[in-house]
């Protein structure tokens, strides 16, 4: 198998942008308010900092897999059982997550008497199935997707302009750094902390100066479009219309209407959406899948595509009752975030430098 740097940059900018595109405006600005901009500039500045801590971790890998990385670290049995419990609690974790976001958006905005589960069926199926083809037939569909979903997205942004009321977002740093700095921490949590997992791909790349610039690329990219989608939603709906919808993206193109013509375009988004949900969940199931692989001793990571699926498939319904919780399981989600995308990315460094020196 071989990906490019090229086809792994935009799956990661496809990922990035994901479920994140259509909630992070309104956790933004629940907390930023006007400054919600603000903080997506944080985010990226956060996240640009931890950029040569994996590829320091790349270099001590030397192009293994995580699971050898691990089983050097830590031993045989103490590797396999680490990274289980990190392929379930952060990566299929965000994989049953994101499935349930994928339900709400759809049975709540597009078609409400469809039920959810007939939404994840279809997705599963769909993320199975490019998997079971392989990756390489999986990252040329993704390079495919990406044209058409910037085409799609930069007529949406460039409809929206006229409706831009700019002093909504006046005045700037109301109530000083500290709201646009807190507001920071959910986009870096959800989701740029999910960088580590792309440490999955180092057999891939051909060196820690390649992995440096898919990260570097995908980050601003991806960064760039928040902002867009950021600001967009902020000055077109205001501050406090965005804190209280739970996917003010998807709202605001609805009010794009030119000469009762030009109009309904939130069709788009959805499009969109689908086709980056789609690169979201299949890297999530991928790296799932091919974790516990090799974790448990299995030569294929194929046969645990459909145990997983049908895990995730039951566990949707359950992460959480409403999407009123979800504002609460929000702003908890960047401390659990963290403990994974930073706190144990700096100790497998540390524990790698002591190991290289004992050798």
């Amino acid at each position: 198998m071989y990906v490019t740097s090229r086809q792994l940059t935009l799956w990661i900018i496809l990922y990035q942008l994901g479920s994140s595109m259509l909630i992070i405006p309104a956790g933004l600005a629940a907390v930023a308010k006007q400054d919600a901009w603000l903080a997506v500039i944080i985010a990226i500045a956060i996240s640009f900092l931890f950029i040569p801590l994996y590829v320091a971790i790349s270099n001590q890998m030397k192009m293994k897999s995580v699971f050898l990385y691990f089983q050097a670290l830590f031993g045989n049995v103490g590797g396999r059982t680490l990274l289980s419990l990190f392929i379930f609690m952060f990566p299929f974790l965000i994989f049953i997550l994101t499935l349930r976001n994928l339900g709400d958006f759809v049975t709540t905005s597009i078609i409400p008497q469809t039920p959810a589960q007939v939404i994840y069926a279809i997705m599963l199926f769909t993320v199975v199935y490019a998997l079971y083809l392989g990756i390489q037939p999986l990252v040329r569909s993704v390079e495919i997707f990406f044209p058409l979903a910037m085409f799609l997205m930069l007529i949406l942004i460039v409809s929206v302009i006229p409706n831009y009321k700019v002093d909504q977002i006046l005045p700037v740093l109301e109530h000083g750094w500290k709201p646009p700095i807190r507001a920071s921490l959910l986009l870096a949590a959800f989701p740029f902390m999910e960088s580590v997992l792309l440490l999955f791909f180092v057999p891939f790349v051909e060196s820690g100066k390649i992995l440096k610039k898919i990260l570097i690329k995908s980050t601003m990219i991806s960064g760039i479009f928040f902002f867009i989608i950021t600001g967009s939603v902020l000055v077109v709906l205001s501050p406090e219309l965005t804190e209280n919808l739970v996917f003010p993206s998807y709202f605001v193109i609805r009010t794009i209407s030119f000469a009762s013509f030009y109009e309904r375009f939130e069709v788009l988004v959805a499009v969109i959406w689908f086709i980056s949900m789609f690169c979201r969940l299949s890297l999530l199931m991928y790296i799932s899948a091919k974790g516990l692989s090799e974790s448990l001793s299995i030569k294929n990571y194929r046969s645990l595509l459909i145990p997983l699926s049908g895990i995730a498939f039951i566990m949707a319904d359950v992460v959480w009752p409403n999407l009123t919780y979800l504002n609460e399981f929000i702003t908890i989600w960047p401390s659990y975030a963290m403990v994974f995308g930073y706190v144990l990315p700096i100790l497998l460094w540390v524990i790698g430098r002591i190991k290289t020196k004992q050798t």
